[in-house]
């Protein structure tokens, strides 16, 4: 498990530095062009079931050489949403992941999830066949929150942005997304908040169309196609 009061601030750190040595595109030769339709959310409500080899919180979830095992595990239970995570050193993924998952599943919803900075990450997950992105409103400033989300939804992503706190709620009121993700996890220092009494009650993004999703803090669900897939985040899409 990483130490330190703010985990978030190691990742992103982290991700400058690799951005620096290989670029948005991890050093993968990636295609310049999107090469599979995009997919819409599914009809609410839904899960978004999880592709992610490690955190800093757990170590090692599951040894996945191959991803598409497991989302073809969650895709024969009829699964229709899948998140990767894409970022490499804290929890072992990759953009190749995503590329060739979504390549194996065009029909199958995939959320790109990882620790987005600039316009060229959305740009990114755009053409290796992402059909949603994940901003999360404790790392960007209000302006660059914009200017992604605009970004996404101009090339016809869809987007899920995530709050933790109702400091954070105030912070995206003004963009009012249409999606908003409620994370019981405080990505600073990966505490966990499972009460179920929603901080959020009090507070509106303002938008009429809006929809929410429940993350993290779940585990050990029984009957579901392995134990890698509970793991430690589970995600519920309501509208």
């Amino acid at each position: 498990m990483t130490s330190g009061i703010d985990i978030l601030e190691k990742i992103v750190r982290s991700r400058r530095e690799r951005l620096g040595q290989f670029g948005y595109s991890q050093g993968l030769q990636l295609p310049p062009e999107r090469q599979v339709p995009l997919v819409p959310f599914p009809e609410s409500p839904f899960l978004i079931c999880e592709v992610k080899r490690s955190s800093p919180s757990a170590g090692t979830i599951a040894k996945m050489p191959d991803p598409t095992t497991q989302v073809d595990l969650y895709t024969s239970a009829g699964v229709k949403a899948v998140s990767v995570l894409t970022e490499e050193e804290f929890f072992g993924g990759s953009l190749r992941d995503l590329e060739k998952l979504k390549s194996r599943n065009p029909e199958t919803f995939f959320l790109r999830k990882d620790f987005l900075l600039e316009p060229e990450d959305i740009d990114i997950s755009w053409r290796i066949g992402a059909d949603a992105v994940l901003l999360i409103a404790a790392l960007l400033e209000p302006r660059r929150m914009e200017e992604l989300y605009r970004r996404a939804v101009s090339l016809g992503l869809e987007v899920l942005v995530e709050v933790h706190n109702s400091e954070e709620i105030e912070k995206i009121r003004s963009l009012r997304p249409a999606t908003v993700g409620i994370n019981a996890r405080d990505l600073r220092d990966f505490s966990i908040d499972c009460s179920p009494r929603s901080p959020f009650q009090p507070y509106s993004t303002g938008r009429r169309e809006k929809s929410s999703n429940r993350e993290s803090g779940r585990r050990n669900t029984p009957r579901w196609p392995s134990p890698t897939a509970s793991k430690e985040c589970w995600w519920e899409r309501r509208s």
